[in-house]
């Protein structure tokens, strides 16, 4: 499907279709199961009225059914299922340095939000606008916290986690600076105190017991936390319901945008899962031994022991992609991007339009080898490819014909054909019969007697 991206018509708050939308639902009531998924290519992220297929923008994956629902009937299964979003990377304007005085605004870690980016020294907590102007905004909050070991934002919510492990907050008011926000109150843990000032509690029992906080990060819905036995919680900022414990997986560290929680498992590997279902863990290359992670704006951040920066879509398909030498904190704000150099010195960039294609395509372009196989027995190479395609079906039994069809992306049929197979390899060359075709996504489909095998295709 290819559709403008905030198209009205595509919406639906009737109760019967329900997330994401009435069109997606009613082509997910009538699909054929063995396809998996929807992708959608979503226009308008770069020109919203450039409607041509293919055009820089992002795209958008929707899981038909959950894997222990295949079984079932449309109007049987639960339909709670992820959206995967793939958007490209940003474009991003050069690092610029936003101190005042190198020599007094020496920090050792930072936090972007929404308006406000904070970052703490050893006397606390100062802050200044998201995008650094007017520099002079660096002072040191009017209410404050000396044993402040990191700060986190979420929407109008900053979150503190001291050096014994409270957790501490403030509402942020968009008419004041960061720095003048002193109605600093009350601890993360029970209700929250409304005396003002910083203030201390007890853990509070939650559904699971008593937690002691360890790592927190926070979106514009939730805050969310890691324990001392590496268990994942989130609830809401205002504290008025308790934790709510994530089942799946243990992270030692934690880092959430909207759509994704990452951070690091106990044994060192970097897991990526859904904050929509709580679930779909799994683990994403760490090729580059990345030690910190931020994520925001559909973009994961991470810093290695070696200062380098690298970064990746949030969904964590595609590659991580080399920013800059030379750091060793970033956070991820709302279009901003703040970094600590290794002298403790605040730089930051904007994040602007995009810089790709979708990040699915770029997956599929540079994530599969030159022979890809499908286990149930068909084989496309080389892809990506240009004018030469090789198709190879593979059989143990007399199917005798197959017929064949590649479609573009928006489901346009562009070669149909047949071919008698044989016990063994049938092999045939078709590169030829899509020399006019455009680069992009394609779809190979073989029908046989003994079933049907689907394989994307990339054309250079």
């Amino acid at each position: 499907f290819d559709w403008a991206e905030g198209s009205t018509w595509y919406r639906s708050d009737h109760p019967e279709y329900g997330y994401p939308n009435q069109f997606m639902n009613l082509c997910r009531e009538f699909a054929d199961k063995d396809c998996g998924s929807i992708l959608l290519e979503s226009e308008g992220c770069d020109d919203f009225y450039d409607k041509s297929l293919g055009n820089k923008g992002g795209a958008y994956r929707l899981s038909w059914y959950k894997p222990s629902e295949m079984t079932k009937e449309y109007w049987d299964a639960n339909l709670e299922t992820d959206l995967d979003i793939f958007r490209p990377l940003h474009q991003m304007t050069p690092l610029t340095p936003q101190y005042v005085n190198a020599s007094t605004e020496k920090f050792t870690s930072i936090a972007a939000g929404l308006r406000d980016v904070f970052a703490i020294k050893s006397d606390g907590v100062y802050g200044n606008e998201i995008d650094g102007a007017p520099l002079e905004a660096w002072q040191k909050l009017t209410s404050n916290i000396t044993n402040a070991q990191k700060v986190v934002i979420g929407g109008q919510t900053a979150m503190a986690l001291t050096t014994n492990n409270e957790v501490k907050r403030s509402t942020l008011s968009s008419q004041k600076h960061a720095h003048e926000n002193n109605g600093w109150s009350g601890a993360l843990n029970g209700s929250w105190s409304t005396t003002g000032g910083w203030s201390n509690r007890a853990n509070p029992p939650a559904v699971e017991g008593t937690i002691t906080v360890k790592d927190i990060d926070a979106n514009n819905a939730m805050l969310w936390c890691v324990d001392n036995a590496n268990n994942v919680y989130y609830r809401n900022f205002s504290a008025t319901r308790p934790w709510v414990k994530v089942n799946g997986g243990q992270l030692t560290t934690i880092a959430v945008d909207e759509n994704s929680g990452w951070g690091f498992s106990p044994d060192g590997k970097i897991k990526r899962f859904s904050l929509q279902s709580k679930g779909d863990w799994r683990t994403v290359e760490n090729p580059y031994n990345l030690t910190k992670l931020s994520a925001n704006c559909d973009e994961v951040w991470g810093v290695n022991a070696n200062n380098e920066v690298y970064r990746i879509n949030s969904s964590g398909y595609g590659e991580w992609q080399k920013v800059a030498d030379g750091y060793k904190d970033v956070s991820v704000g709302t279009d901003f991007v703040w970094l600590l150099s290794t002298d403790g010195l605040p730089y930051k960039c904007n994040l602007i339009s995009f810089a790709d294609n979708s990040v699915f395509t770029n997956e599929i372009q540079t994530g599969l080898s030159e022979q890809t196989t499908n286990t149930n027995g068909v084989r496309a190479y080389p892809i990506p490819f240009t004018d030469n395609l090789k198709i190879q079906i593979i059989s143990d039994t007399e199917d005798n014909e197959a017929t064949i069809y590649i479609q573009k992306i928006d489901g346009r049929t562009v070669y149909q054909g047949q071919t008698k197979i044989q016990i063994g390899v049938t092999e045939m060359n078709i590169g030829d019969r899509l020399s006019n075709c455009t680069s992009g996504i394609y779809f190979l489909t073989v029908n046989k007697k003994s079933g049907k095998e689907v394989i994307k295709l990339v054309k250079q």
